[in-house]
């Protein structure tokens, strides 16, 4: 299964990565604003955006059945048809054997929040309208400050996202990355 990487946007990447099942990162190349790879089970997709902050690294993770095309921007909103979206994210206690705790960030989109220990996490993302597969992840920052960030978990949703409107994340369903790693 080909699985198709797209950048919305010409704002500057660092670098993007991908790995199938717990094997190792490889590379990606850009042309054209995609890149491809092949997968036939679990697969991440990770984007380092210049700005070097923790919102700037974005984390995908799926498997061809669910999607084949994993869509990022660096800049913030992309290319037209988008507009500000709220969600309120429930966390669950703990992600796999990983407590969730206070100071990881949610994110999703080009949009992060700190969770402080209680729910919902409230985010303001810009995203394009229209329904559509919406990845959010869970990351623990290590270090202090922090250098690197460790993946917890993630939650793969299909919403229509018109606009305006509320889009609400149960606690359920959210499964661990396939393999603990630290994105530097």
């Amino acid at each position: 299964n080909t699985i198709t990487v797209r950048q919305l946007d010409m704002a500057p990447l660092v670098g993007a990565y991908y790995r199938t099942g717990g094997g190792s990162w490889q590379a990606l190349s850009f042309t054209g604003g995609e890149a491809t790879f092949t997968a036939s089970g679990d697969y991440e997709v990770a984007v380092r955006c210049r700005g070097g902050g923790l919102a700037d690294v974005q984390l995908f993770k799926a498997t061809p059945a669910l999607t084949r095309t994993v869509v990022f921007a660096c800049g913030g909103g992309g290319s037209g048809g988008g507009s500000s979206k709220q969600f309120e994210v429930n966390l669950p206690a703990s992600i796999g054997p990983t407590p969730v705790q206070a100071g990881d960030s949610v994110f999703v989109g080009g949009s992060s929040e700190v969770y402080m220990g209680s729910n919902p996490v409230t985010l303001y993302p810009y995203m394009p309208d229209g329904p559509q597969d919406v990845l959010l992840t869970v990351l623990r920052p290590v270090g202090d400050p922090p250098t690197s960030v460790t993946p917890i978990g993630s939650e793969l949703v299909d919403v229509g996202l018109p606009v305006p409107g509320v889009f609400a994340v149960a606690v359920v369903g959210w499964p661990v990355f396939s393999k603990p790693a630290q994105l530097r």
